[in-house]
C-alpha cells in the first residue's frame, strides 16, 4: 500500500523527498518524477473548517487522481473511499498505526467516539470532545502517548485510503481541534486559488481547452492567487515563542499528466526577500507524441498554507489541449 503524507508541516521534508526523486529521476528513463501524474495518487486532503472549534463539524475531502482508461470510449475507474482519524498515531515506517484504542477515550470521561469516518467521497469529524479533557491529555495522562503539542489545538491525524479494482493509495494529514473558539483575526480559512493561466504570444489567457500549448517547448503557466490568502495571525515562531502578527507561508504543488514542469513546488514566506509573485509562476514542457500520444493533458494545482489550509483548482482539473508535433 502507497502512504502519503499530507502536511503543510512536513513541505520541507517533502522538498528533500522531491529533489531525491529528481536526482534518481537522472539514472533512469523510466522513472516518472514526483509531479508527474501516472498512476492513482491522492493529491491533497482538505477540511472545512480548516481547525473546528468545540461544537463544530468539519468536512472532509480529497483531490484524487485517477489515470484515465487506455481506451478513450471507456468510462473511467470507480474510485472508492475509506476515511478514519486517531489522536495518536505511530510512526510513517510502521504506517501510522493509531497507538490508542476508541474505548480509551470514555474511559478518561469522555462521550463515547468512533475512529471510523464511513466510505463516503467527503466525511464528517464532529468536534464534540470536552476541552477540559483535551487539556489534560495535553498536560499528560497515566495510559496515553506523550503529550502532543496543543499550542494551536490538540492536534489529530486523518486517514483516507483510495481504491479502484486495480489500485489503492493512502493519505494521512494533521487536524487540529481548538480548545476554544478562535478570536476574529485569528479564524484559519482555506487558501484559493482564483484561476489558472497560460502566456500565450505574449498574452495570459485562461488555461483550458481553448489555449493549445506547444509540446517539447517551455510554457510560462500561472495560478492567481490573491495576497491576502496569506493570513495575518497570532501564532508562534521556530522556537515556540509568541509571535503576534505572524504571516503565512504559502506553498503551491503542481502536477501534470504529461511532460516535465520548471519546479514541481513554489513557495512564498515573508521574512524572505522573494517576492510573492515568485509563488505563482511556473513553466510547463509537455512530451513529445512519442512519449504522450495524447491530444489532452491535465493540470493540477494545489495550494497550501502553514496552518494546513488547503485550497485547489480546478476540481477535477484542468484540461489542455497539445500541438500535434513535435
Amino acid at each position: 500500500m502507497k502512504h502519503h503524507l499530507l502536511s503543510s508541516n512536513a513541505l520541507a521534508i517533502q522538498g528533500a523527498l522531491v529533489l531525491a526523486t529528481l536526482a534518481v529521476a537522472g539514472c533512469g528513463p523510466d522513472f516518472a518524477p514526483y509531479e508527474r501524474l501516472t498512476s492513482l495518487r491522492i493529491l491533497a486532503v482538505k477540511s472545512e473548517p480548516v481547525a473546528p472549534a468545540p461544537g463544530q463539524t468539519t468536512t472532509l475531502s480529497a483531490l484524487v487522481y485517477t489515470p484515465p482508461p487506455a481506451d478513450p470510449a471507456a468510462a473511467p475507474p470507480a474510485v472508492s473511499y475509506e476515511w478514519s482519524w486517531c489522536p495518536f498515531v505511530g510512526t510513517a515506517s510502521a504506517g501510522y498505526p493509531c497507538l490508542i484504542t476508541a474505548d480509551q477515550i470514555p474511559a478518561m470521561g469522555g462521550a463515547p467516539v468512533s475512529f471510523d469516518l464511513g466510505t463516503g467521497e467527503t466525511a464528517s469529524l464532529p468536534h464534540n470532545f470536552d476541552p477540559q479533557l483535551l487539556m489534560a491529555i495535553c498536560n499528560g495522562m497515566p495510559g496515553f502517548p506523550p503529550p502532543p503539542d496543543c499550542r494551536e489545538g490538540f492536534p489529530v491525524t486523518v486517514r483516507v485510503t483510495v481504491r479502484t479494482d486495480s489500485d489503492e493509495v493512502t493519505a494521512v494529514r494533521p487536524l487540529k481541534l481548538l480548545l476554544a473558539a478562535p478570536t476574529a483575526e485569528n479564524v484559519n480559512t482555506n487558501p484559493t486559488i482564483d484561476g489558472l493561466l497560460a502566456t500565450v504570444a505574449g498574452q495570459d489567457k485562461p488555461l483550458d481547452t481553448m489555449i493549445e500549448l506547444l509540446r517539447r517547448a517551455d510554457n510560462p503557466i500561472k495560478a492567481v492567487v490573491k495576497p491576502e490568502m496569506a493570513q495575518v495571525y497570532d501564532g508562534f515562531d521556530d522556537e515556540g515563542k509568541p509571535a503576534p502578527m505572524s504571516r503565512e507561508r504559502l506553498y503551491i504543488s503542481w502536477f501534470v499528466e504529461s511532460g516535465d514542469l520548471k519546479f514541481p513546488r513554489t513557495s512564498f514566506n515573508s521574512t524572505t526577500t522573494i517576492p510573492f509573485d515568485e509563488l505563482l509562476k511556473n513553466t510547463w514542457r509537455p512530451a513529445t507524441t512519442k512519449d504522450y500520444p495524447r491530444h489532452t493533458a491535465m493540470l493540477y494545482v494545489v495550494l497550501r498554507d502553514s496552518r494546513d489550509g488547503v485550497g485547489w483548482l480546478p476540481m477535477p482539473g484542468s484540461t489542455v489541449n497539445l500541438g500535434a508535433a513535435p
